[in-house]
């Protein structure tokens, strides 16, 4: 094994995750539901944290800074 690079092309580029991350996401979503750690009915808080940095020209779901959306349509709008 030489470690010699033989091709090279945008080798320093960055690249942008995008749906990637969602996937990833999902499933470890999927993994929590399955163990029983939380149920599809179950509620998750907005953060204000969260809230300002959604909606950065990627999809959104538009939830409300503090509202409570159910872990089932967090999911829904993720996927």
């Amino acid at each position: 094994d030489s470690r010699t690079v033989l091709f090279e092309k945008g080798a320093d580029d960055l690249v942008v995750p995008a749906s990637t991350v969602k996937i990833m996401t999902a499933e470890l979503v999927f993994r929590d539901l399955a163990a029983g750690r939380f149920k599809l009915d179950d509620t998750m808080s907005i953060s204000e944290k969260a809230w300002r940095t959604g909606g950065s020209g990627g999809s959104s779901m538009f939830a409300q800074l503090n509202s409570r959306p159910r872990i089932e349509d967090l999911l829904r709008g993720l996927i």
